[in-house]
């Protein structure tokens, strides 16, 4: 290749203007030529493998990454198990009633928000704030040992409650 090169700069007092495009416009088609890749039918055929690629805007094929949600900032989505429901102080109400504060346990992280200043780690022990009512669509109350995946908010002050800003069961 190097060869051509040494030809196609050398003779340019020695030969005329024309025969050198001619000769630049014959070798970049060459060069491109060689450059392009032929797929055989076998690889157009997909199989459950490529399914997951997605074609880019130069007809490569890329892996289909989906990116989880984004998390609000000052918020993190954690999966929970509430180990007991306290009584509201404030309210001078039993447990059960709305709203509701629980202890329970971090099993995983599934993420921070920005501003989220506070470190959660599995196993660890908080104290939950739901400000909203705690049944699901069915009418069955949250219990104790439920799995919830959560939005938490972070803790405002001093305060060593984490409010939940959204929740949703998770089966056993």
């Amino acid at each position: 290749m190097w060869i051509i090169w040494i030809y196609l700069f050398l003779p340019f007092g020695m030969k005329s203007l024309n025969y050198n495009i001619l000769l630049l416009v014959l070798l970049f088609m060459l060069n491109s030529a060689s450059c392009k890749r032929t797929n055989s039918p076998e690889e157009n055929e997909s199989t459950p493998a490529q399914s997951s690629m997605t074609k880019d805007a130069s007809g490569r094929e890329r892996p289909n990454i989906q990116a989880p949600e984004p998390i609000a900032p000052g918020s993190a989505q954690v999966v929970i198990r509430i180990e007991k429901f306290l009584a509201d102080p404030a309210k001078g109400g039993a447990a059960g009633q709305e709203p509701q504060r629980a202890e329970a346990k971090v099993e995983t992280v599934l993420g921070y928000g920005a501003g989220f200043d506070l470190a959660l780690g599995n196993r660890q022990s908080i104290k939950v704030y739901f400000p909203m009512k705690t049944q699901n669509t069915g009418g069955k109350r949250l219990k104790e040992q439920d799995r919830l995946n959560v939005n938490l908010q972070a803790p405002v002050l001093e305060s060593e409650w984490l409010t939940v800003n959204s929740y949703s069961k998770i089966d056993k």
